[in-house]
């Protein structure tokens, strides 16, 4: 049973009535009501810029949406004004019941989309009237989270609360920022989700606090989807016969697609375990449908990948063109969206995306970072941001601001970090991603890497990935 308060009473008139009755029990028995009140605020800036508001209960048991209202808080006719106050009663007077309140903000722009969203999963206390404040802050306007998590002090958290007594001021959700609730329980997000620090990431249940860059030999995440935005970790372990095992929720091998039949690992950098070695005899590795990866893995659009690199030698110019890191290019086609990793014989590592079609002429935009130091084991961490919103290319956390001098390939048509208008093809390639070489100029995969890879991530959007301040 749920009652609302008078300012939206011309809504609601039954349940106002259904409150009604419940107030006249408790006169009867002479116990307090148990009732839990909502007050949902705003930010004056939030306030301003919201004109409709939807309030959406669901019972926690069963997931089943007992009340629902839209109204509207500006211009003539406005139903309510904040801050906007919702009573519940729990059906039968079951006081063990949870819920789950959802409030949504929407702007003047005839859009189904919420600018601004809070939710909440609580409970009652027998023979109590408590309050649950629920505030629409300025930091949060256009940050949606997923179901089980709310926004508070611009991000998203666990959305677990406990309704205060009416004469305290709100606690906040239980859970932090790496704490999803589920069935009304804090509980550990998935590895790999954005917490609160920009460009962290949780890992264990616990916001990263080893800086923008996941730290070594923690354990696996969740598989390379890009439907859900997942994380993809490989620690480059076990490569021997061929194949490759990385670190996923169920153990999997991945299998050389050109060269020698065995593949080699040394050791990473301190903490890191073992690193793939490329190069020596042609070994690289290949993500494709013959190790059940969908095409829908390579089709990113918008996304970011990381990795340790070290790097054994460079390309002798003129007779060697750049060697390929991470690729995903392929010889005879050229879709938007082909991009790649390489580094150029001076030691300058840059990345490159295709952002038009047609196979003789594409226009690209580059990035190129300072030189790097070859043959003195030395390691470094690289970042690749790429999307509609350009292209970033980060080596040990000093963004590469420029086009740089590469002789391969041609100028760019933007300059780094340009933003890609042309969104009319989709930046996806679909194209399958090669770690250690490149499949531009040759059937088979080409431009071998010579040096070592270790911790590769993918990410379903972009990262931070320079220091913190």
């Amino acid at each position: 049973m749920i009652g609302i308060s008078a300012a939206l009473a011309p809504l609601m008139t039954r349940l106002v009535i259904a409150v009604g009755v419940a107030l006249s029990m408790v006169a009867c028995t002479g116990k307090e009501l148990t009732q839990v009140v909502v007050v949902f605020s705003a930010d004056e800036a939030v306030s301003e810029r919201a004109t409709r508001m939807r309030i959406s209960v669901y019972s926690l048991d069963s997931d089943e949406l007992v009340y629902d209202a839209p109204f509207r808080l500006a211009g003539a006719g406005a139903d309510a004004a904040f801050p906007v106050r919702l009573p519940m009663t729990p059906a039968g007077g079951d006081a063990s019941r949870k819920y789950r309140v959802v409030a949504s903000l929407f702007d003047a722009d005839a859009t189904e989309t919420a600018f601004a969203q809070v939710s909440a999963v609580a409970g009652y206390v027998p023979h109590q009237t408590r309050t649950l404040r629920l505030h629409f802050e300025d930091a949060c306007a256009d940050v949606l989270c997923d179901d089980g998590l709310t926004c508070w002090e611009g991000a998203c958290r666990g959305a677990c609360f406990d309704a205060s007594a009416p004469d305290e001021g709100s606690a906040g959700p239980l859970c932090g920022s790496c704490e999803t609730c589920f069935a009304g329980t804090c509980v550990s997000r998935e590895d790999g989700a954005f917490c609160s620090v920009e460009g962290h990431i949780c890992e264990a249940g616990a916001c990263s606090d080893q800086g923008p860059f996941p730290a070594c030999g923690r354990s696996p995440t969740a598989a390379f989807e890009a439907a859900t935005l997942g994380l993809y970790r490989m620690e480059m372990a076990d490569v021997a016969a061929g194949v490759l095992k990385d670190e996923i929720p169920t153990t999997k091998t991945r299998t050389a697609r050109n060269g020698t039949t065995t593949g080699k690992t040394r050791p990473g950098p301190d903490g890191c375990g073992t690193a793939l070695e490329t190069g020596e005899g042609g070994y690289a590795l290949l993500f494709d449908d013959r190790d059940g990866d969908p095409q829908s893995d390579w089709s990113l659009e918008n996304g970011a990948f990381e990795l340790l690199l070290s790097l054994d030698a460079l390309p002798v110019e003129p007779d060697d063109r750049a060697w390929g890191i991470v690729t995903r290019e392929l010889v005879g086609d050229d879709p938007p969206g082909q991009m790649g990793l390489y580094v150029n014989h001076d030691g300058r590592l840059y990345v490159t995306v295709k952002i038009g079609t047609g196979a003789e002429t594409v226009a690209r935009s580059v990035c190129a970072a300072q030189p790097l130091p070859a043959g003195d084991g030395s390691w470094h961490r690289v970042g690749v941001n790429f999307g509609v919103q350009g292209i970033e290319l980060v080596v040990d956390g000093v963004p590469a601001n420029g086009n740089g001098s590469v002789s391969n390939p041609v100028n760019a048509d933007l300059a780094c970090g340009a933003s890609i208008a042309d969104t009319s093809t989709a930046l996806g390639s679909n194209v399958p991603w090669l770690i250690g070489a490149d499949q531009s100029t040759s059937i088979a995969p080409s431009h071998f890497l010579r040096g070592a890879i270790d911790e590769l991530r993918f990410y379903g959007e972009r990262r931070n990935f320079s220091p913190s301040p």
